[in-house]
């Protein structure tokens, strides 16, 4: 071999010797922030278990952007803050924390579509958001997000209370199922 193809051997396994460490690096630290991030999540929990809703809501976030896919970290993260919401109450700072629960739920939404707690949480925000002075379009958008639980597991009895309370008709059938009773009168209809 002449003193050329020596040059280009060792250039590269020089270059692939760099390049096998930097994947390995990449790969340890990728675990390393996944165990943070499990970590900050335990660390929200107790915190928002205490009722420490501020301190739990940065913890989450750090878990949340050490490790996007970790889902619980961002379920916790919305749920904190529609925690913090206090329906009915129109300060520009309590209205926000309900949007910022409808957002975390949605970027939930973005990853898994058939997230049922994300999908539950936006209909009870926007339920919750629809009352004072009472938003008709909210109150549909909420309602439509309950049909779409009622979609993917008719069989969870937790609709029929939600159903119910949406609606103020519910009905049982040979399997619980939550469905609109059509039969049912209302005090708008008699």
């Amino acid at each position: 071999m002449n003193h050329n193809g020596v040059f280009r051997s060792r250039r590269l396994a020089i270059w692939l010797a760099t390049l096998a460490a930097l994947v390995a690096l990449t790969l340890t630290t990728a675990g390393c922030n996944k165990l943070k991030a499990r970590d900050l999540l335990n660390q929200g929990v107790a915190a928002f278990k205490a009722g420490q809703y501020d301190q739990a809501i940065e913890l989450f976030k750090q878990a949340k952007e050490l490790d996007p896919s970790l889902i619980n970290a961002r379920l916790y993260l919305a749920t904190a803050y529609a925690s913090q919401y206090i329906p009915n109450a129109p300060s520009p700072e309590n209205v926000n924390r309900g949007k910022q629960a409808i957002a975390e739920y949605e970027e939930i939404l973005a990853m898994e579509p058939n997230n049922l707690s994300a999908i539950d949480g936006i209909g009870s925000m926007l339920f919750q958001m629809a009352g004072q002075p009472f938003d008709v379009k909210k109150f549909d958008e909420s309602k439509s997000y309950h049909q779409k639980h009622i979609k993917l597991k008719p069989e969870d009895p937790s609709l029929i209370t939600g159903w119910a309370s949406l609606t103020g008709r519910w009905r049982f059938g040979p399997t619980t199922r939550c469905a609109p009773n059509t039969t049912a009168t209302t005090s708008a209809s008699r």
